[in-house]
């Protein structure tokens, strides 16, 4: 399936959904150099007070639309309400909007989640010296002190 079909096809399903705000493709497939091993990567931002409760949550139950919709199992859904400020990043930085339902709710997440992400860098940077030194004490993967 083409990226162009891949966008389409998931356009189509964000129409219907009506808590879905915004949606972005990300990833190699967004990047355009996907392989045979690459999978689907998608986040969403949602409305939240316009989720339905669903058996096995939310995102599962997208995650199964979408595998359907698109003929795979290989598709990684990020509903990024929930998502850590890096992992968003991530999904929004590189700017693959593929459907949005609400440019100002948009924006305004967007603009949120970057400040989130700055606010963080050094949460990040202590954390990755932290992990050098145990790596280099041959202490990764033990118990902590």
């Amino acid at each position: 399936m083409t990226t162009e079909e891949i966008v389409n096809r998931l356009r189509e399903y964000f129409e219907e959904r009506e808590e879905v705000v915004a949606a972005y493709l990300f990833g190699s497939v967004a990047e355009g150099r996907a392989g045979k091993l690459s999978d689907i990567d998608v986040g969403i931002l949602v409305e939240e007070s316009l989720i339905r409760p669903v058996r096995y949550g939310y995102r599962a139950n997208v995650l199964t639309d979408l595998m359907g919709r698109l003929h795979t199992n290989e598709v990684d859904l990020v509903v990024l309400n929930k998502a850590s400020p890096l992992l968003a990043h991530e999904v929004i930085r590189p700017g693959h909007v593929i459907f949005c339902r609400n440019p100002d709710r948009r924006v305004a997440f967007e603009t949120a989640s970057f400040r989130k992400y700055v606010d963080t860098k050094p949460l990040r940077q202590i954390q990755a010296q932290y992990l050098d030194r145990r790596i280099a004490e041959g202490k990764f993967g033990l118990p902590g002190e």
